[in-house]
């Protein structure tokens, strides 16, 4: 399971989670989609992945463009 955290009130605003078998990374992807643009998301340390961080950096809008 990976969970997705409103810092201040520590609500939960989005979850993946599947079997064992599958890696934390790929649930991490699922998040990309429903996290709202121009907000700021901090990983933990165990998420260093180059992939995911550009797959991350690439979605949503920026600056009014795709």
């Amino acid at each position: 399971m990976v969970c997705q955290m409103e810092l201040t009130s520590h609500l939960l605003t989005n979850s993946a989670f599947d079997n064992v078998a599958v890696n934390e990374m790929v649930l991490a992807e699922r998040l990309i989609e429903d996290t709202p643009d121009n907000s700021l998301t901090l990983f933990d340390r165990e998420f260093y992945s180059l992939g995911l961080l550009y797959r991350w950096h690439k979605a949503g809008v920026v600056g009014g463009y795709y």
